[in-house]
């Protein structure tokens, strides 16, 4: 039997190298000497990940938007935190969800939970509750998490203080 003695591993340099940059979406890195016996390797850039199924790249905007919409959609318990109210101001104007908001129905303002999601806001402070129609994006002053219709408002006894500590319950 005739031994074949192995060549050994290049030591040339890559093809290119990987990039650092942020805006990079993926790089090859390759031998010029042997492209086709050493084995590429890809380098993902963390801030662009996999779609699951199909392997292609996911834009950022597209897993956030996800992420938000299931952790939303799945809990019934969003949690507590501050609500607003907003009301003659904004009455008859177009909502996010294009409809016309009235401040004299049980609406809501979340940045978001799904339209049309049905919520149980609780006012901490003294024990009333209401269910509103979530129909319109906002509150956008991130100290408050809810805005709440007047009527709504009216109902938990938020309309003289302005703000109340609320908990958010959806019937998913």
């Amino acid at each position: 039997m005739e031994e074949v003695e192995s060549a050994p591993p290049s030591t040339a340099p890559a093809a290119h190298a990987v990039s650092a940059t942020a805006g990079a979406q993926s790089d090859t890195v390759a031998s010029p000497s042997q492209p086709d016996s050493v084995p590429k390797t890809t380098v993902q850039n963390p801030a662009r990940p996999l779609a699951p199924d199909t392997g292609a790249l996911q834009s950022s905007w597209a897993s956030a938007f996800d992420e938000k919409e299931t952790a939303a959609s799945a809990a019934s318990d969003v949690g507590s935190c501050i609500a607003v109210w907003y009301g003659p101001r904004f009455h008859g104007k177009k909502t996010a969800g294009s409809e016309r908001f009235d401040m004299n129905k049980y609406t809501a303002a979340h940045p978001t939970l799904p339209f049309n999601t049905m919520a149980k806001i609780t006012n901490l402070d003294n024990g009333l509750s209401v269910t509103v129609r979530i129909n319109d994006r906002g509150p956008f002053n991130k100290k408050y998490c809810i805005d709440l219709s007047l009527a709504a408002a009216r109902k938990i006894g938020l309309d003289k203080s302005g703000t109340a500590r609320v908990r958010i319950e959806t019937g998913q």
